[in-house]
């Protein structure tokens, strides 16, 4: 009797005990321990773009993926993450250390843990009404300028001193414009929801013009994003655009908004500062201007088009994978002395799908940069050419340029055979005080100090310092 006791004893032991893991597509799993089929991923060996399946089956059965465990994505190389609406729980670290653009956390997710997107290229995140726990550090070392909180009720920060959010789960809120909910305020600075560049009340402003979709990214300057488009053939995109008696920039364009929209050509305006990923993927463009004001050209942003040669102007620093694959491209212009490379390449230079046969275009390059070039891996073109004449020498540019300080303004002055674009004044803690395309540029409005103004040209940048008095 007692054997057999021991027996049942054992086995009630191992069917309430053991956790069953197994996996499928690099995404590992575990039957959470209480539940007939409830998972939580556990580890994951996928790079690049991951869609996390809601539901997964195994040995027959039918799981449902509810949560995502401690570090299961961390420095995985992710460029892209679909989270599914069944995940109500993400642990700690879980996304830590990744190239995350941005994400969309589902609406059932009620606790994010400790460090969860920590260290990734986020600029705008929202948090769903459903969050009522952010762990510390959980958007730490994000480019973060806008956070949209839905609930009614502030998350918190489950052991945080001061009772409400964490400080470190945000640590430059400076630089972030916080949009919460209609008659909120008073209960999110309650909550330590404080110390952010401006808090308006009230979800994000939406408007439509010329079939073009914006929102309202930061009320404080006047920033707008792209979000949708309904037009085809040529589209020509505004740098400003008027609406409610208020007149925004256009500085962004968001991830896929033009993406299979039978576009035949596209401007993008100076004003632009960032382009998402897939942003006009599968087009039909055969030719493209990028403006100087982009670093950074995304993921996929031009492929599957009919471009047939595209010119980099100096200011990009990067190119991410595929940006430009499956065009037949015969010829790529090069302007910078310093080659753009890819972020999270193997070898930490261009990335190899980044235009689909390199042997088949003629890259041209500034005069003596070859060996820089050869160096970040721009290697396999049909041909590589030196250009002396593809830009400006950056000494006679900054000599040829100058900037007189008058009472309540500055007068720029440079040779008419450049062409002057705009300018931009930061401060001495970097930030931007004031942009503008005036050649005589106002300062009434700056505070006494020592300032940086920044002028573009179709040649290139020049900096000049100027005290306002």
């Amino acid at each position: 009797m007692k054997r057999k006791l021991l027996i049942i004893f054992t086995l009630l032991i191992a069917f309430t005990g053991f956790s069953q893991v197994f996996t499928i597509d690099g995404i590992q799993y575990e039957v959470m321990i209480g539940t007939r089929n409830s998972l939580r991923i556990t580890d994951n060996t996928n790079t690049g773009n991951v869609v996390i399946p809601e539901r997964v089956e195994y040995g027959g059965i039918m799981y449902s993926v509810t949560s995502i465990g401690h570090g299961a994505f961390a420095s995985s190389e992710l460029t892209s993450i679909i989270i599914p609406n069944s995940v109500t729980n993400i642990g700690d670290a879980v996304f830590h250390d990744n190239q995350l653009t941005s994400v969309t956390i589902p609406n059932n997710v009620i606790s994010i843990g400790n460090h969860a997107f920590k260290e990734n290229e986020l600029t705008s995140i929202t948090i769903p009404s459903s969050v009522t726990n952010i762990g510390d550090n959980a958007f730490e070392n994000n480019p973060l300028i806008s956070v949209i909180a839905l609930g009614e009720t502030p998350a918190i920060t489950t052991g945080s001193s001061s009772g409400g959010l964490g400080y470190n789960v945000f640590p430059d809120r400076n630089n972030i414009d916080l949009i919460i909910p209609e008659d909120t305020v008073s209960e999110y600075i309650t909550a330590k929801w404080t110390n952010f560049k401006s808090i308006t009340e009230g979800f994000p402003l939406v408007f439509i013009i010329d079939n073009i979709k914006y929102q309202v990214i930061s009320g404080s300057d006047n920033k707008v994003i792209i979000i949708d488009n309904t037009n085809t053939g040529d589209v020509i995109i505004p740098e400003q655009v008027e609406y409610g008696g208020i007149m925004y920039s256009v500085t962004s364009i968001g991830h896929g908004t033009f993406a299979s929209s039978e576009l035949t050509s596209i401007t993008i305006p100076n004003s632009v500062t960032n382009i998402g990923i897939l942003a006009f993927k599968n087009n039909k463009l055969t030719s493209l201007t990028i403006p100087n004001s982009i670093s950074t050209i995304n993921r996929s942003t031009f492929e599957n088009n009919q471009l047939v040669s595209v010119v980099l102007p100096y200011s990009i620093s990067h190119i991410n994978q595929k940006a430009f694959a499956n065009n037949p491209l015969m010829s790529v212009t090069a302007q910078g002395e310093t080659p753009a490379i890819t972020t999270g390449s193997s070898s930490g230079g261009l990335g190899d799908n980044v235009f689909t046969d390199r042997s088949n275009i003629d890259l041209i390059i500034p005069d003596g940069t070859r060996s820089t070039y050869i160096a970040a891996e721009w290697t396999g073109f049909k041909s590589i050419t030196e250009n002396s004449t593809l830009s400006i020498s950056d000494i006679d540019l900054k000599n040829s340029v100058h900037v007189f300080t008058q009472q309540n303004r500055l007068k720029i002055s440079h040779p008419n055979t450049i062409q002057f674009n705009s300018y931009s004044i930061y401060n001495i803690s970097g930030v931007t005080a004031l942009q503008g395309k005036e050649i005589d540029v106002p300062t009434i409005g700056l505070a006494k100090g020592l300032y940086i103004i920044a002028l573009e040209f179709n040649s290139g940048l020049v900096f000049k310092k100027f005290i306002k008095e």
